[in-house]
């Protein structure tokens, strides 16, 4: 049963070209703007005060 779902699963990411294809261009659209955050790394503000040492290391 569980690879079952495994096999739909990447059946529907092979095909998600042409699954979007079917949708309207506003679906399309929101439907990008949702999955953005899963794709893209989230930004983290960054500040600075006064007489604080910057620190140009990255971990």
């Amino acid at each position: 049963m569980i690879a079952w779902y495994i096999e739909e699963y990447v059946y529907e990411l092979e095909n998600i070209e042409e699954r979007l294809e079917e949708l309207e261009p506003k679906q399309r659209i929101e439907l990008l703007i949702k999955l953005m955050p899963y794709v893209f790394p989230k930004l983290e503000t960054i500040s600075h005060t006064t007489n604080e040492p910057l620190q140009w290391e990255f971990e």
